[in-house]
């Protein structure tokens, strides 16, 4: 009975899928079943359908594979801190060993400040600080030459002045053409100007082929006279070719296209534009009270920014006839930029810098025509200011360009670039060049969208750590102004400066647990040295000028930067680092005033008075005691000096009172 049981379930099935291949029309091939021609509705189904469940299923699987990826890497770092808590407590070399990480990359605490800024490690995984390299020319597969160009547009082009002024209802005629124009047709007009000059370069080109063989022609009749007497008799059409024909249907193409390079220029005649034109052209720019003024200015000024640069003002179709001509055009656009632009949007001069801060010129109603001219001049402008190399007219360029921060809005990656230019400025110019990009740095990150502001913090104490890796009596000026600087920029957002704050004083900690677990020379120095400090003074100044408020974004992180600072005057208990405990101890009771958090380090005064060194007979010397604010340590020598031995204990007496 069982047997034929199965027998008729398995018959069962058979006549089931018999008259399933009926119904679906498949047939066998091979091993399988081909289910036949596709139905058109279903082609259509999975078009519609089953392409796009595809694509987001694959998709959702990357994204999983990368979320499980840094899952496990997050997993094997907390592994590796772990692991490195239990070498500490054990003292154990092979847990030490197995606490290491994989071979290629170096641990958090075998890293130093500069690896660690270049590396951009955030909480173990990768940071996007890096990224500003990288996306700079490479974002949407613009040019730099994007940056600077305008546009050509129909009916609000204008004749350039050439010495006796115009009436100004010409301006207004082409500005009320250039409210009627069509956008789009900029784009267009460029591609059919740019097609143009192709052709006349290659007609040019020709005409010069013609004119090297007419003079063939012409020497035959002198080399040759027989041959020359031939071809005139049998073939008179080969000696008296005409080449006006093919210049004929060139003028022909010029009058059809009359309008779309005008005011574009061209390669072989470019307009010359003396002191004379300039000025005609800047009194008729002035105010913002006509676009095609204003378009031929910014077009002039493009040709100015690439002064001297090969070609680089023939590109215009501009060409200015001397260097004083060069001099009154740009210092004009630079100190009439933002009037000019503002007077186009319909708006009249700021009148205060709040005022200007918080003009909003891409909601304005006429952007989308004064967009192109914003975007040329701060194009124009980051390119000169790459080419200058006297400080006073670079100091003078970023005040004028911190006017115009707003008109950055839109152009994110206009806003990357000036930022990068202006960065390395402040972590390489001279004072009077740092104050003033800093200053457009703390406008361009208090105005612009995110992610500015964050790139700004970064930037700066890039710039801060990279300049505070010595110091001296000429150099802990600038590193203090420097200081400041990085706590203005954390604070203007204190909510997005946390995360970057943490990491930071958590790279410090992490060097200094490194120097306690490994105790090496390499680690110590790590420590002991004045990138470090320096770090570290500058996020005690952060806490002191932001944290004072309980509720504070940044009040957290008083505690570890107080931890990290006592570990480091802990790390070596020597009279020879007595300058570097007193700064610590001195930088922490400041810390301790400002917050109100205790902080103890009377044992650590009480601890360096102890030391046997200070405790010898001191020896005769007429040498005078080094500048504690400028060194770290004294010699072994120095500290048998009774002029060393005072200055230590004045020091650590003058402190102790302090102590909250």
């Amino acid at each position: 009975l069982q047997l034929s049981a199965a027998a008729v379930a398995q018959a069962k099935v058979h006549r089931a899928g018999r008259s399933l291949r009926r119904r679906t029309g498949a047939r066998k091939v091979g091993g399988g079943y081909n289910m036949g021609p596709k139905k058109k509705s279903q082609k259509k189904f999975e078009r519609k359908h089953l392409s796009g469940e595809i694509v987001r299923r694959k998709h959702a699987k990357v994204a999983a594979q990368r979320r499980r990826a840094k899952e496990m890497r997050l997993a094997a770092s907390m592994k590796d801190d772990e692991e490195g808590e239990e070498s500490d407590e054990e003292g154990s070399e092979g847990d030490a060993a197995a606490a290491a990480p994989a071979p290629g990359k170096k641990r958090l605490e075998d890293m130093s400040i500069d690896e660690f800024l270049n590396v951009g490690v955030v909480d173990g995984g990768d940071d996007s600080g890096s990224d500003e390299d990288g996306d700079e020319d490479g974002e949407g597969g613009e040019s730099e030459s994007d940056d600077d160009d305008i546009p050509a547009e129909d009916g609000d082009e204008e004749e350039w002045p050439e010495g006796e002024s115009e009436s100004d209802d010409e301006d207004e005629e082409s500005e009320d053409d250039d409210e009627d124009d069509d956008p789009d047709g900029g784009a267009t007009d460029n591609g059919d100007a740019n097609a143009l000059a192709g052709v006349k370069k290659s007609n040019r080109l020709l005409r010069e082929e013609i004119e090297e063989h007419q003079k063939e022609l012409e020497a035959l009749k002198d080399t040759d006279p027989e041959f020359y007497k031939f071809l005139q008799t049998e073939d008179s059409e080969l000696l008296d070719f005409d080449e006006s024909e093919g210049e004929e249907s060139e003028d022909d193409e010029d009058e059809d296209g009359e309008g779309d390079k005008k005011g574009k220029g061209s390669f072989s005649d470019a307009k010359t534009l003396t002191s004379a034109t300039v000025a005609k052209l800047c009194e008729r720019a002035a105010g913002g009270e006509a676009l095609g003024a204003a378009r031929n200015l910014f077009r002039a000024y493009r040709a100015a920014a690439h002064y001297g640069d090969e070609d680089g003002d023939e590109e215009a179709g501009v060409k200015l006839a001397s260097s004083a001509a060069f001099h009154s055009l740009v210092t004009f656009v630079l100190e009439e930029a933002d009037t000019i632009l503002r007077g186009l949007l319909g708006q009249p001069p700021a009148g205060h810098p709040d005022e200007a801060r918080l003009f909003k010129p891409h909601q304005q109603s006429r952007w989308k025509k004064v967009e192109p001219l914003a975007k040329s001049f701060l194009g124009n402008t980051l390119h000169l200011l790459g080419q200058l190399t006297d400080a006073d007219m670079s100091r003078f360029l970023l005040a004028r360009l911190n006017v115009c921060v707003p008109f950055m809005h839109t152009f994110e990656r206009l806003t990357k670039k000036i930022l990068k230019a202006v960065l390395a400025l402040f972590g390489s110019g001279e004072p009077a060049l740092r104050v003033q990009s800093i200053l457009l740095i703390r406008n361009m990150a208090a105005v612009l969208p995110p992610p500015t502001l964050e790139k700004a913090a970064k930037g700066v104490y890039r710039q801060f750590a990279a300049n505070a890796k010595f110091i001296n009596a000429t150099s802990i000026e600038h590193v203090l102004f420097m200081t400041t600087c990085v706590s203005e920029i954390y604070g203007l957002d204190q909510q997005q400066s946390y995360p970057l704050a943490f990491t930071y004083i958590r790279q410090l900690a992490s060097l200094l647990r490194g120097a306690l677990t490994n105790k090496s020379k390499e680690a110590f120095r790590a420590v002991y040295c004045w990138q470090y400090i320096n770090c570290l003074e500058c996020w005690v100044r952060v806490l002191q000028s932001h944290a004072k408020d309980e509720s504070s974004p940044l009040r957290p992180l008083v505690y570890p930067v107080a931890q990290v600072a006592l570990g480091a005057a802990r790390l070596l208990p020597s009279a020879r680092y007595a300058p570097l405990r007193l700064r610590l101890i001195r930088i922490l009771n400041a810390l301790s005033a400002a917050t109100g958090h205790f902080v103890p380090v009377a044992p650590l005064l009480l601890e360096l008075l102890g030391f046997s060194e200070l405790n010898k007979a001191p020896m005769s010397s007429k040498t005078r005691p080094p500048d504690f604010s400028l060194v770290l340590r004294v010699a072994k020598q120095e500290l048998r000096s009774p002029a060393v031995q005072e200055v230590i204990v004045e020091g650590a007496l003058q402190l102790l009172p302090q102590h909250p």
